[in-house]
């Protein structure tokens, strides 16, 4: 797979990194950006994976959720028309945009993430704790992008699904 994460280098919006937050400030932070319809799925779903971070020594960070196009189209470029690794698969196609997708990764003891390593306790303890709560995990469901987890399209209203299908048309090849 031509797709891979590598953010390390990038800032969530607003250029303000969790450093100075205690996680669960932090993640609160996040979630608030979050559609209200969805909010409870993601609020179950990260309170049930930080248990099982904590039962393994870490925490974990909401290091992105609701997204603005424009962040959306700056994080599409890298990697491609600007220096760096590809950090995002889609502009148009991206749940961020519409606040039904968050990304979901280690926090180092220093306070910042970790873009190094998805540990396997991750992958096999916390990923698959998506489903409990109605949402998915990209790694377990198509193979790419170990920290996001979003709203299945099933469960969206058809207007949502219509205007995720208009914007990737108003960006063609960049869906």
């Amino acid at each position: 797979n031509a797709f891979r994460i590598a953010i390390g280098d990038l800032k969530p919006e607003g250029n303000v990194g969790p450093e100075g937050f205690s996680t669960d400030d932090w993640n609160r932070r996040k979630i608030a950006t979050l559609a209200p319809a969805f909010r409870s799925r993601f609020v179950g779903f990260v309170a049930a994976a930080q248990r099982v971070a904590r039962a393994n020594g870490r925490e974990l960070l909401i290091w992105d959720a609701a997204r603005s196009l424009e962040r959306q189209v700056e994080l599409y470029k890298h990697g491609r028309t600007e220096a760096g690794a590809v950090v995002t698969k889609t502009v148009g196609g991206s749940r961020h945009l519409y606040g039904i997708a968050i990304d979901l990764i280690p926090r180092l003891a220093t306070g910042g993430p970790d873009f190094s390593s998805s540990p396997r306790w991750f992958k096999d303890q916390v990923l698959p704790l998506a489903r409990n709560y109605r949402l998915r995990s990209s790694l377990l469901e198509e193979g790419f992008d170990p920290a996001h987890v979003e709203v299945p399209p099933e469960d969206l209203p058809a207007s949502v699904n219509q205007a995720i299908a208009q914007l990737k048309a108003d960006f063609p090849g960049l869906a």
